[in-house]
């Protein structure tokens, strides 16, 4: 078959010419259809099958790859892949408009309704379309698939064509529909792994950035209404996740109601449970899109897909799933995998796997949606693998802290390590026991709130953590636990006294001790009197302070704990400190320091505290001060860090150092700052060594 330069219909009269002693293609035209000059005139324009281009925002690159390709012609397929909604055929539209000038023979267009809720289109009878798109009459057209797909072949063979197939749902649906010398662009929300191997060129698509969100809202809404509300519409882009579908309704339903505030909107979509409907507009919008993807997952990858969108967590990995699944990860492996080659799941290198937000939310609804057994039991597993793995943490962090042995997988190499992972995963534990408590696992529920202590303890939280600790002594209440409820009364306590509601804490504490005395319980009756010494020690009562920590120290050498005397006895010995009896307090530190071996935290506690009792002996006091500011760090607590660096502060402040002591004091409430927690104090401390407001110079070192 030839053609002229530079012509860019077929001429049929050339195209009768071509005989069966000629080689070409698998099948000769004039083998399959005879004389095509009898039904077909001299000439017929070239197909023009692209549909209007839509609205492009935010997507240069991609947009500047596909023209690249397209030109240099050394992939002859491209795949253009994303999750539902992220703009595959606007792009490969807007695309091959642009390219048409360098497909003079055609451009042909099918969608292929992979994901429609009817039955996706037939590959024969697409060639049959294409065919008679260049002029074969359709009783010429082959019944047979194969000899449709060597005659498409043949038509467009050294010709300049571009196939352009949207909606792919498998790389099966589209092999017979690429020819061989053609350029073709697919679009898919699966990866179409099959399609990649044979040599296709992938290209994925994200979502928009904030910037290009808020571009593609000012091409639909009227620029000024945003300009108004710039706030409102930050979130707003926020709340759509960079979806352009999402954006796109949203943008729709602000234009149609012009004197609508962008506020009233952000509210409206602000609630997780109505956000997928405001997200839909007719037969069209992001649950739509997520339903024809859901519904072709097999069952098991399914199932999975449910149970993860009742997971607390935003990240998650393999043996979050098989928990789920009650299975291996070797098992669940491939369910993720499926997952992500259908665009459904997002990898996150070094850490695991994420929904998208809007996926999430399908997700859950889906989860929600099933049999109730279902939900119940992948609720139950997924609180457990919470409290499994805090559990383990905890532990980590302080190996003599009485809880179970966790049933977990998850190891720390350090105390630091389980802190860092205690505190990334704060917002999903705190999820998750709001959820356990919804759904009534009260035991589960103050569980994992317990095992939150240790992260308290070292990284703060001081302004939220009273509400969570006041949900696990609700929990404990309702499932009649009476060890749970004391040790929850002692964590609402510990809250109360961080924020200086001392009789409040102190009534908690309390009715902890009542509840351990009806358990017969003396270590724990000893930890209780310890607990109401703190709260005198804060009140400034030092003799009663005293009294209760000597209580509790004997408590513990009667019960055989001589770390917790230990700790104690750090207790007593800043008391004295605080009441002038510095002396006193050395020796009972330097005693204590021993059997704090294996406890970090309260054995540098106790070298902070010994350098107080120095602060009369500057360079002893710094000695020990800087070795308690150390270990702080390498536990990476910065509640003990600033507590170390203040007492720095405070002995360089006795000793006339007042520009070191003000260094002291800044790096101490950088931190309690960090920390939400009260910097009053410090504050004073620094307007008594410093005039200036202004950080020293050597803060930011």
């Amino acid at each position: 078959m030839r053609r002229n330069p530079g012509d860019g219909g077929l001429t049929y009269e050339r195209v009768n010419r071509i005989d069966g002693t000629v080689l070409g293609p698998a099948l000769q035209i004039h083998t399959l259809i005879g004389d095509v000059n009898s039904h077909i005139g001299a000439r017929l324009p070239p197909p023009q099958q692209l549909p209007r281009p839509c609205t492009l925002v935010g997507r240069g690159e991609q947009l500047d790859s596909l023209h690249r390709e397209l030109a240099a012609e050394t992939t002859r397929v491209i795949l253009v892949t994303g999750s539902p909604g992220v703009g595959k055929t606007s792009i490969v539209v807007r695309c091959a408009h642009n390219m048409i000038a360098g497909f003079p023979d055609g451009q042909l267009y099918v969608d292929l309704q992979g994901y429609a809720p009817v039955a996706a289109l037939n590959p024969a009878d697409i060639l049959a379309g294409f065919i008679r798109a260049f002029g074969i009459a359709h009783e010429r057209i082959p019944a047979n698939p194969a000899e449709r797909s060597a005659l498409f072949k043949s038509l467009v063979a050294g010709r300049r064509v571009l196939v352009v197939l949207d909606n792919a749902n498998s790389a099966a649906q589209v092999a017979d529909l690429v020819p061989g010398d053609c350029m073709v662009l697919v679009t898919s929300r699966e990866k179409l792994v099959g399609l990649v191997c044979d040599g296709a060129r992938l290209i994925q698509l994200r979502p928009l950035s904030r910037n290009d969100a808020l571009d593609l809202l000012r091409q639909i809404v009227d620029p000024a209404r945003l300009e108004r509300e710039p706030e409102s519409a930050h979130e707003l882009v926020a709340l759509c996740e960079g979806v352009p579908l999402a954006l796109s309704i949203v943008a729709a339903r602000l234009a149609g109601r012009e004197h609508l505030a962008l506020s009233d909107m952000v509210r409206d979509l602000a609630q997780e449970k109505q956000r997928l409907d405001r997200l839909s507009a007719e037969n069209r919008g992001v649950r739509t899109a997520l339903w024809m993807s859901y519904r072709r997952l097999p069952d098991e990858v399914a199932r999975l897909y449910r149970a993860l969108g009742r997971f607390p967590g935003v990240i998650f990995d393999d043996s979050v799933a098989a928990a789920l699944l009650d299975q291996r990860p070797d098992q669940v492996r491939p369910l993720i995998e499926r997952l992500i080659e259908a665009n459904l799941l997002d990898d996150v290198p070094g850490r695991g796997y994420t929904f998208h937000a809007l996926v999430r939310l399908h997700a859950r609804e889906m989860a929600d949606s099933t049999d109730p057994s279902e939900l119940r039991t992948t609720i139950e597993r997924a609180v457990n693998w919470y409290v499994q793995s805090a559990r383990s943490a905890s532990r980590s962090v302080k190996p003599s802290r009485r809880i179970p042995v966790p049933d977990s997988d998850l190891s720390f190499n350090s105390p630091a390590a389980a802190l860092d992972w205690m505190h990334q995963e704060y917002s999903n534990i705190r999820t998750a026991a709001k959820l356990a408590f919804e759904h009534h696992l009260y035991e589960d529920t103050w569980h994992l709130v317990d095992t939150l202590w240790s992260l308290f303890l070292h990284r703060g939280y001081q302004v939220e953590r009273l509400n969570i600790e006041e949900l696990g002594l609700l929990a404990a209440q309702a499932c009649h636990n009476l060890e749970g409820e004391a040790k929850m009364l002692n964590r609402v306590g510990h809250s109360l006294r961080a924020q200086a509601r001392y009789d409040d804490a102190k009534k908690h504490f309390e009715l902890a001790l009542d509840i351990w005395r009806q358990l017969d319980d003396n270590y724990r009756i000893a930890g209780a009197y310890r607990r109401l010494g703190l709260v005198e020690l804060d009140c400034g009562r030092y003799q009663e302070a005293a009294a209760l920590f000597r209580t509790a120290i004997k408590g513990y050498d009667a019960t055989r704990e001589p770390q917790a005397a230990a700790r104690a006895t750090c207790d007593l010995a800043h008391t004295m400190i605080e009441d002038g009896r510095r002396g006193e307090a050395a020796p009972l530190l330097a005693g204590a320091l021993t059997a704090l071996d294996g406890d970090p935290y309260n054995k540098a506690r106790a070298l902070v505290l010994l350098g107080l009792a120095h602060s009369d002996q500057p360079g002893i006091a710094e000695e020990h001060l800087q070795q308690g500011l150390k270990l702080m760090r390498e536990i990476k607590s910065p509640d003990g860090e600033a507590f170390a660096l203040q007492t720095l502060g405070l002995v360089a402040q006795r000793s006339g150092q007042l520009e070191k002591a003000s260094e002291y004091y800044w790096l101490a409430r950088v931190l309690l700052a960090g920390m939400d927690s009260d910097t009053a104090e410090i504050d004073q401390r620094l307007r008594q060594v410093t005039s200036s407001d202004v950080p020293p110079g050597h803060l930011g070192r």
